[in-house]
């Protein structure tokens, strides 16, 4: 009777051991198959944050596409609100009490009334003194086209926002002062 017990009791212990080789020989396999596909996992992670980076980066340009097109948009509403309702409406003989109106006229008023319309953004305002100290210019009124290019430089500060325009402005007003012969530093 010793002899079965030992006989049961033996033959559990092979099996705990056969269940246990079993088990360390697919840990194993587990293990070889996953340093097998490493460098599968490690590419499709490295794909993965390619596409994040990428994406991101689109994102980001976009955005900035559609703030410069709404600051495009809004710059340019400015600019034809400032025609329709400023200049060309200065050309109704109803309102301004002529049926003729010279240009000279027109562009005057349209120096007083750029700062009322544009006051919100400089550097419209600027650009469009710029028009019309240069329309000023060629119409050879240096004196009132001087003040316009003044104005101008003066919103535009520093002239980091726009270089372009700033020394595009400081050359028509050198341009203005000589011909008024004035030669200031």
């Amino acid at each position: 009777s010793q002899r079965l017990r030992g006989l049961s009791r033996r033959r559990w212990e092979l099996d705990n051991q056969r269940i246990e080789a079993e088990r360390l020989d697919a840990a194993r396999r587990q293990l070889e198959s996953w340093k097998a596909k490493r460098g599968w996992i490690g590419g499709a992670f490295a794909a993965l944050v390619a596409g994040l980076a990428v994406s991101t980066w689109l994102y980001v340009d976009a955005r900035t596409a559609r703030d410069a097109a709404r600051q495009a948009e809004a710059e340019s509403s400015a600019v034809n609100q400032f025609l329709l309702k400023d200049l060309l409406a200065a050309t109704d003989p109803e309102l301004n009490g002529s049926a003729n109106i010279s240009v000279r006229e027109l562009l005057d008023l349209a120096a007083t009334r750029a700062g009322q319309r544009l006051r919100t953004q400089p550097e419209v305002e600027a650009t469009v003194r710029r028009a019309l100290g240069n329309a000023m210019y060629g119409f050879s009124d240096f004196a009132k086209a001087e003040p316009q290019y003044r104005q101008a430089i003066g919103l535009l500060g520093d002239g980091t926002s726009d270089p372009a325009l700033a020394s595009g402005l400081h050359l028509d007003l050198s341009k203005t002062l000589v011909e008024l012969e004035r030669f200031e530093a």
